[in-house]
């Protein structure tokens, strides 16, 4: 079990980063999921594209990224500054002079 760490921080970069997914073909009988793994056509028509939601702390010196959702990432402000709480690589809270969030997974 990881434990939750309070610290001062401030957030230095929002990205968003963007991806393919490979096609679902189908699932195994334990029902674990199986991708295919072949070369994309040129149309990427069959591929899944996604954005993964980043926001970026500086933690004493040291930057930190948490892979967040969209609300949270609408949410923060760039340059604000407050206390953080995560636990591992999990954001659960920012607390910031300009905006604060709260996750859902309290």
């Amino acid at each position: 079990m990881l434990f939750r760490k309070t610290v001062q921080a401030k957030i230095v970069a929002k990205i968003v980063e963007e991806v393919e997914e490979p096609p679902l073909v189908g699932a195994s009988k334990d029902t674990s999921l199986m991708f295919i793994t072949a070369v994309k056509d040129e149309s990427h028509s069959m591929w899944k594209r996604s954005e993964l939601f980043v926001v970026s702390f500086d933690i004493g010196g040291r930057t930190k990224d948490f892979y967040v959702s969209r609300d949270v990432f609408d949410s923060l402000e760039e340059g604000d500054e407050g206390i953080l709480t995560y636990s591992g690589n999990e954001f659960i809270e920012f607390d910031g002079k300009k905006n604060s969030f709260t996750s859902s997974v309290l």
